[in-house]
């Protein structure tokens, strides 16, 4: 009797170990093919960012560009990438890699991009998404020897194929623009936010004061600039229904909202494009902002502040 035990003890174990190589094996070849698909075209366009952006963000200003191309406004509705970035931010190489990772689609892109076509993506996503189940992942796949381990490890490796994968996919496959936006510091500098508290990131602090703030646009097929604008752009935040002012942070927030919009608006006008962006026609874009401190609400009340943007030559 004790013999067939270890018989089938050993036979549950040769079993068992076969079936942990498998999925490891499984695991290693699935994640190797999906990043592979997407290396080239991804590698490319980040080091065309990465140059971009950097060169933008060393030199001074140049002026005004803008190509023939860009005043077609087709580019508005293709599929395009999206970075803001303070120009202290965007130094080197390594900067751009770091700080992109904290960025979204914002008022500006909101407000002058008409995605129909795919995107906009922001790079920052399409960074941090890439480099998902990296180094430490495949290690752990490659050493663990518990069954429950690997099966959590497939369960986010398929998590990631479903959920994560795919916009870097589309992203590296798909996009035709990059829309650059470099954020020039105020004077004086803001040394708080009432919006995202003691914590507040620089380019968080000068989100909602008006300063200079330069678009370009890149197609990537050609490295091609088609468009370079510097503005300053303007908005006042007025109260409005006869309420009470709304809280601080909500006023920050809408008020960087309305100068992303204005400004997006500055270069419509540069391009001679009379169209309104929606959320200056009464329509809120979707904006993602990093919540703000716990003290006050981000979100405008019913008797919220209303948006009045201005434009500065």
């Amino acid at each position: 009797m004790f013999g067939g035990v270890a018989v089938a003890l050993v036979f549950y174990f040769v079993r068992a170990d076969r079936q942990l190589k498998a999925e490891r094996t499984r695991i290693l070849r699935t994640l190797s093919g999906m990043k592979s698909s997407v290396a080239n075209d991804y590698g490319k366009i980040r080091d065309q960012i990465d140059a971009w952006t950097v060169a933008a963000a060393s030199s001074p200003y140049p002026g005004d560009l803008i190509d023939r191309d860009a005043r077609v406004l087709s580019w508005r509705e293709r599929p395009t990438l999206y970075l803001r970035l303070r120009v202290e931010d965007a130094k080197t190489a390594d900067a751009v890699h770091a700080n992109a990772k904290a960025g979204a689609i914002d008022a500006v892109a909101s407000c002058l991009l008409r995605a129909r076509a795919g995107g906009p993506w922001p790079w920052g996503e399409v960074v941090t998404r890439m480099e998902m189940l990296g180094v430490d992942f495949i290690n752990d796949v490659r050493t663990t020897t518990n069954d429950l381990r690997m099966r959590n490890l497939a369960f986010a490796l398929d998590y990631y194929a479903k959920n994560d994968f795919p916009t870097v996919r589309d992203a590296a496959k798909q996009a035709e623009y990059f829309l650059l936006v470099l954020d020039e510091d105020p004077t004086p500098m803001p040394s708080t936010s009432a919006a995202f508290g003691e914590g507040a990131t620089a380019a968080q602090r000068i989100a909602a004061v008006p300063h200079p703030m330069r678009l370009q646009v890149f197609r990537l097929v050609e490295g091609r600039e088609i468009l370079r604008v510097r503005r300053t752009p303007e908005a006042s935040v007025v109260q409005v229904q006869g309420d009470v002012v709304g809280p601080a942070a909500g006023v920050e927030l809408r008020k960087a909202q309305a100068l992303g919009c204005s400004f997006a608006t500055d270069a419509l006008d540069t391009l001679g494009e009379d169209q309104v962006p929606a959320m200056l026609a009464g329509a809120q874009p979707a904006i993602a902002a990093p919540a703000p401190s716990t003290s006050a609400s981000a979100a405008p009340s019913a008797a919220a502040p209303s948006a009045s943007p201005s434009k500065r030559p």
